[in-house]
Formats: structure tokens, sequence, C-alpha cells
């Protein structure tokens, strides 16, 4: 009775490593993987999670595809298919045997995240420890990117990112509100940008600027705008070349962070038009800019 008793301990513990070892792969590989709404993938790290999750109102409870921070299932910051809510569990997420990257789903047409040129056989795609989704053909000598997440933002910045446009390919990086607290969709009224000639964060409503950061003064502040205090030390970086103009923040700890601090920041645009940063609490623009409300970065407006 004992061995059998043991021998059926030892299955079920062997069964719990795997499924938990299997859930807790960062990685999604080309031709039989697939992410449903039973699996998530996780980074390395354990901060980022890529997985299926239910948005909005009891009434209208649909599936989305997303990112989130910890366990903030509520509000991903990031979303594969904003616009093509599903209404019910059947999302899968694979790479095809040609190397094509998609979301399919019952009753809709797919979100096509990326279409090989030609047949690939080793493609994967991995959720890295910045938060950033990213696919790979693991046959080039470089493991050449063949798209990622941090180039299809939708509400919320994080380090590492880019604001500003490619003038190359003509994309542009931005972020834009959801609708309210509750829908994601793209019909936000708010969009948070860089002024590649200002050399300025910018808030619009509706193409109307709202609020500004003021001109980038230093690695560390704007004319409006400074984010260093409490526990992380921040950098602001421009970059201007040919091919592309963007700006990019990166954080770090200080000496007062504690050893278990994760240091990692998140800007969040809100559907009332404020930036949020979700780790100092600061709040830029938002209903404090309404009414022609000038200072701190507000901007004269009517509506």
């Amino acid at each position: 009775m004992l061995p059998c008793m043991a021998s059926w301990i030892y299955r079920f513990l062997l069964f719990c490593f795997c499924s938990s070892h299997a859930l807790a792969a960062d990685t999604l590989y080309q031709g039989g993987d697939s992410l449903n709404s039973s699996n998530t993938l996780v980074s390395k790290n354990g901060f980022f999670t890529l997985g299926f999750t239910r948005l909005g109102s009891a009434e209208s409870n649909a599936s989305y595809l997303g990112i989130w921070y910890d366990n903030h299932t509520s509000h991903p910051f990031w979303l594969a298919n904003r616009g093509k809510p599903i209404a019910d569990n059947s999302g899968v997420l694979a790479i095809d045997g040609s190397g094509n990257m998609k979301l399919t789903y019952s009753g809709g047409d797919p979100v096509e995240f990326y279409s090989s040129p030609s047949s690939a056989s080793n493609i994967t795609a991995i959720l890295e420890d910045s938060g950033n989704f990213v696919l790979k053909d693991e046959n080039s000598g470089s493991q050449q990117v063949l798209w990622q997440s941090f180039d299809f933002p939708t509400d919320t910045f994080l380090p590492g990112m880019k604001l500003g446009i490619n003038h190359r390919t003509g994309q542009t990086w931005s972020l834009m509100s959801w609708l309210s607290d509750l829908v994601p969709t793209r019909a936000g009224a708010f969009t948070f940008e860089w002024d590649t000639n200002a050399k300025e964060l910018v808030i619009r409503w509706r193409d109307v600027i709202y609020w500004t950061s003021g001109p980038l003064r230093s690695n560390t502040s704007f004319d409006s705008f400074s984010l260093n205090s409490g526990k992380l030390d921040f950098c602001f970086i421009n970059v201007s070349k040919a091919d592309e103009d963007y700006f990019m923040f990166t954080v770090s700890p200080n000496q007062y962070a504690p050893q278990d601090q994760r240091n990692f920041s998140m800007w969040r645009l809100t559907s009332d038009g404020s930036i949020i940063d979700l780790t100092t609490s600061r709040i830029y623009g938002g209903p404090v800019c309404k009414g022609n409300n000038e200072g701190g970065g507000c901007k004269r407006w009517s509506g």
C-alpha cells in the first residue's frame, strides 16, 4: 500500500510541476504551440503575463488578449485585439507552419500580427522581462525581430517603449486612451504623443492640444514635467536620426530603493486625459486642464 501511495504522490507532484512549468513558460513556438483561455505566458522575471482576460461591464464582458503587470488583469497595459473583442473563450494565438502569427476566434476575422513573406521554419515569440512580446526568426544569426508589441502601444507607456515616428515606414508610436475605465476600444478622446519638432510630450483631445510637458531640457526634466523622486531615478532620452525620431525613458533604483524594489514604471493615459505615473502616483493633465485653465502644462482650449 505504501509503495503504491508513494508512486501516486510522485506522479501527482510530477504532474503539478509539469503543469506549472508549462504555464510559466515565456515562449510560444512555431507549429503546435498555442495560447488559449486556459494558459498563459509569463516572463522569466515573473512580472509580466500574456493571456486572455475579460473586460467590460457584466452585460458586455468581452475577452481580450493582453499583457498585464503583476495580477492587474482588469487593465492590461497592452491589448492585441483592442478593436475586435471576443464574445466567448474561443480565442487562440499561434504561429503556423509558414511562420505567420495570428489570433483566431469563432465568428470573426483573425487578427494578423505578422505574415511571413516566405515560409519560415524556426519562428518563436517570447514575452521578455521588459514586458515586450517579440517575434523572432531564430534561424537568422542575430535572431531578427520580425514584430514586437512595443511597436503597437495602447494606453500605457513603459521603459523601453517609443513615442515618435519611424520615417522609413511612416509608423507612428503614440498612446490612445480607453473610451472609459471599462471599455478599451480605440475610440478614446485623448492621445499622448511626442512632438518631434518642439521636442515635447503632448496630450491631445480630439486633435486639439490639451497639455504639454514643455521642451525637453535635460535627461531628467522638461519645462513643466519632472519625475525624479522617491525610490527611482528617471532618464529621458530623445533620439533624432534619419530613419526615426522618438522619445523614451528608463528607470533605475537610487540609494533610497529597498533591495526588493521592482525597478519599473508605467505611465497610463486615462480616459479623462490624465497621465498617471503608477509608480510615483503623480498626475499630469486631466480634469485640472478643463475650462481654459493654463498652468502646469495645460493649454487654453474650448470644448
